[in-house]
């Protein structure tokens, strides 16, 4: 019987232990909290936590800090995935690039304001008027036009060795004599084509000072504070003998064109068709009209037309290239075999 009470007390007193842990326990985390606060979280079962500290196994979820009365003071965000780092660094990536784009654009636009500010003092120093400028301008066209009439004159003695030379190739066709001929025709063919060549490439560099000289005249003004107008001489001329060929089946069929051009409009006689030329032959009257039209090889970009349209030697053949006429014969080159606007 004894030892039944004894037995029955000591598990009464074990009980109690427990409970007196418990309350201890419970006692001490309501004395943390009150001291420092605590952490509230949500783990992937939606179940609420509460601790003073976060376990292990929590780490990756976010949570709350609170104070001892229940306020939250901080949150913190749970550690991001490999995903979101990833789009993050990439994200700080574009940022740095298109902080470098915008600070190269910045350099870049000071170095060429600095370029026009060196070309506004070059101006400004060298030229006193707008007179100035178009007297330069056109001292350096009258120095290309002298070239180009030296051309000329070469370009006419290579025309006319060519046709002396056809001449000579139909009278030797049934002779031994011919592979010489025909050798020497594409000798000077070489030459009357590198001729045209030198040729449009000075009348390019006419228009180019043209083009110059009006830009510089506006900018003139412009730091002078004079009124923008524009003069009729102040307005590059077109080039109306000069086209683009286009490329492949394009040039081709506009080779095509050009050909018929020069037939509908020389008055000498049949033209002579070579691969990269069409030669009208030598005007021999006052009203006589002539055209070559040369397609210069241009590496890397679509061949070019040269359209040269020459008279007689002769004042009145002169005249003849200085009239109505002929000046529409010149228009007319960009619209019928270029199809470009006049």
């Amino acid at each position: 019987m004894h030892n039944y009470i004894y037995f029955d007390m000591l598990t009464k007193s074990i009980t109690f232990l427990k409970t007196l842990a418990i309350l201890m326990s419970g006692m001490l985390f309501v004395n943390e909290i009150a001291l420092g606060g605590f952490y509230k979280w949500v783990d992937a079962d939606g179940k609420i936590h509460f601790s003073d500290r976060v376990p292990p196994n929590a780490a990756g979820f976010g949570r709350k800090v609170l104070d001892n009365r229940g306020v939250t003071t901080e949150v913190i965000k749970p550690p991001k995935t490999w995903e979101e780092l990833r789009e993050e660094q990439e994200k700080a990536r574009q940022k740095a690039k298109l902080a470098e784009e915008q600070e190269r654009r910045k350099l870049e636009a000071r170095r060429l304001a600095a370029i026009e500010r060196r070309k506004d003092e070059k101006l400004l120093r060298v030229f006193q008027s707008t007179d100035a400028i178009r007297s330069d301008r056109d001292d350096q066209i009258a120095a290309i036009d002298s070239q180009i009439v030296y051309l000329q004159g070469i370009r006419k003695k290579h025309q006319e060795e060519l046709e002396k030379l056809q001449k000579q190739e139909i009278a030797a066709q049934l002779s031994r004599r011919n592979v010489k001929v025909a050798k020497k025709i594409r000798k000077t063919l070489k030459l009357l084509s590198d001729t045209y060549d030198k040729i449009q490439r000075k009348e390019l560099e006419k228009n180019t000072i043209h083009i110059r000289a009006e830009q510089d005249l506006k900018r003139f003004r412009r730091l002078k504070g004079h009124a923008q107008v524009d003069e009729q001489d102040d307005v590059p001329p077109t080039l109306d003998n000069i086209l683009p060929c286009g490329t492949g089946l394009v040039c081709e069929k506009t080779w095509e064109r050009a050909e018929q051009f020069v037939n509908n409009y020389v008055t000498t006689g049949i033209p002579s068709k070579q691969d990269f030329m069409i030669i009208g032959k030598l005007p021999k009257k006052d009203d006589d009209i002539s055209i070559t039209i040369s397609r210069i090889r241009n590496p890397g970009k679509p061949d070019i037309l040269y359209m040269d349209l020459y008279c007689n030697s002769s004042a009145k053949g002169q005249k003849t290239c200085s009239s109505d006429k002929v000046s529409k014969i010149r228009k007319a080159f960009r619209t019928e075999v270029g199809g470009l606007a006049p």
